[in-house]
């Protein structure tokens, strides 16, 4: 079964399943890239975006690496894909080229009906926000909002994000 196949089968529950494909494919210099080339594919993507933010937790992306999954920000068709790129958001270096797309993805996502997209869109405005100084004023008064109108899980996530600026 080659890795696209066995990406495909992931049955979105069984983490275990993940591990140990990551575990015996990470080695591979080019593994990081097949998995960003996988979240183009909407049978893929869940799994790929899993294992980059699980498995690659630790490393920066390169420019190239970045600049291909916000290229793909477009094609997350499933909550899970796109929390994943959210929780990951961090490690990516966001070029003046690619902030617009990004800040376009993250507006789809703070209107998501999932909360946890939702919350994790707020983080990745705070990202934006902390590498170009033009969105500061915006993302304030975002937070303020939310801290005022989303559910508690939501607004958890928001206290936790103004906790860690100071």
């Amino acid at each position: 079964m080659n890795r696209i196949e066995y990406l495909s089968n992931w049955d979105r529950k069984d983490t275990e399943y993940l591990k140990t494909f990551s575990d015996k494919n990470k080695n591979s210099e080019k593994f990081v890239q097949e998995l960003i080339e996988l979240i183009g594919d909407s049978g893929t993507q869940s799994a790929a975006t899993w294992i980059l933010k699980n498995e690659f937790s630790g490393i920066e992306f390169s420019n190239e690496q970045s600049e291909s999954i916000l290229n793909l920000l477009d094609k997350l068709t499933y909550w899970d894909s796109q929390l994943h790129v959210l929780q990951f958001l961090h490690q990516l270096k966001i070029s003046e080229s690619k902030k617009k797309e990004l800040e376009v993805f993250l507006r789809k996502s703070l209107v998501s009906d999932n909360k946890f997209v939702r919350a994790w869109a707020y983080n990745g405005f705070d990202v934006l926000a902390e590498r170009f100084t033009e969105y500061r004023q915006e993302v304030d008064q975002f937070l303020e909002m939310g801290l005022r109108d989303e559910p508690a899980s939501v607004k958890a996530r928001i206290r936790n994000i103004l906790k860690n600026r100071k």
